[in-house]
């Protein structure tokens, strides 16, 4: 069993043993000034009063009950009859120091919880702005980079498409040029037959092997896969490109963009992550543009194009 001083745990028996002895130097000290009365009962100020207020205060409870429990035979075998307002009023003042200790210790504690919770709360904080700074930077460094911005590539393109072309190659060039991409290929499946089909190189073009294992991996999960995350020393995980990026409606993959070479800084996941936004943002839309009619497709150079699909099509 152990109790809660000061916010440290202090064995039992220890708490007896040192309860003892201060109460054995009590004791002793007033025997040797007074034989008849040690307890100093008689007298004008109680000696054992003030031991059972420090040692209740300092200790708790516990600490004053074991010293009225020591004083019982003192008081049974140096005064008759027995003093029993005495050691009911020093009862009393224990059980009111003792409550007092409890709510004075629970305040602390939770002034301590407190002062825990502001702290972890301001470190978390001090994390997250540093952060945040760091977040600033990149985008201001990627602004100050790149004058294009990515929405309004992602307009030129969806323009194109509503004048009747396809172009996926200048699709990719982008995506090469925002996004430092040295060589890959975009395929699309084709309506026929269901194999892909090459519409665009960045560099040389790239053989798709769909039994590959990154290929079959980003299948599987429909998603973004890419070496690192499936680097493995077994020659079953072995794959020819760096990252596959695949375009799935439904359950049917109709696109698939891969990787062959990248610049060395720039192969990481969030920039390839930013790549398969850009694919997703860009075949989203063009469902959308397809559907533009020739009577709408003359007010792209005016209106937005966002503008002319939400507002135009259902008219």
């Amino acid at each position: 069993m152990k109790f809660k001083i000061n916010f440290k745990d202090v064995n039992i028996k220890i708490l007896t043993v040192e309860v003892i002895l201060f109460f054995a130097a009590i004791v002793v000290a007033g025997y040797f000034l007074n034989r008849h009365d040690p307890m100093g009962i008689k007298g004008m100020t109680s000696y054992f009063l003030i031991f059972l207020t420090v040692i209740t205060l300092f200790y708790g409870i516990a600490a004053g009950i074991i010293s009225l429990i020591l004083s019982l035979p003192i008081l049974i075998y140096f005064y008759r009859p027995f003093p029993m307002h005495f050691f009911l009023f020093h009862l009393l003042m224990v059980l009111i120091l003792g409550e007092f200790y409890f709510y004075w210790n629970r305040n602390i504690k939770k002034a301590e919880e407190k002062s825990e919770y502001v702290e972890e709360k301001f470190n978390e904080l001090r994390k997250n702005f540093y952060f945040l700074k760091l977040s600033f930077d990149q985008i201001e460094k990627s602004y100050v980079t790149k004058p294009v911005t990515v929405r309004g590539m992602i307009q030129d393109i969806k323009k194109l498409f509503a004048s009747g072309e396809k172009p996926y190659g200048e699709m990719i060039n982008m995506a090469s040029q925002l996004f430092k991409i040295e060589r890959a290929s975009l395929f699309i499946k084709s309506k026929s037959g269901g194999e892909y089909e090459d519409v665009g190189d960045i560099g040389e073009p790239v053989k798709l092997d769909l039994n590959d294992y990154l290929v079959e991996e980003s299948f599987r999960e429909k998603t973004l896969t890419y070496l690192p995350s499936i680097l493995k020393n077994d020659k079953e995980s072995h794959s020819e490109y760096l990252a596959v990026i695949p375009v799935f409606n439904s359950d049917i993959a109709e696109a698939v963009f891969v990787i062959k070479d990248i610049a060395f800084i720039e192969y990481n996941k969030e920039n390839l992550l930013l790549v398969y936004l850009f694919m997703f943002y860009f075949f989203e839309n063009v469902k959308s543009v397809s559907g533009l009619s020739n009577n709408i497709k003359k007010y792209i150079k005016i209106l937005d194009i966002d503008f002319l699909i939400e507002t135009l099509i259902p008219i």
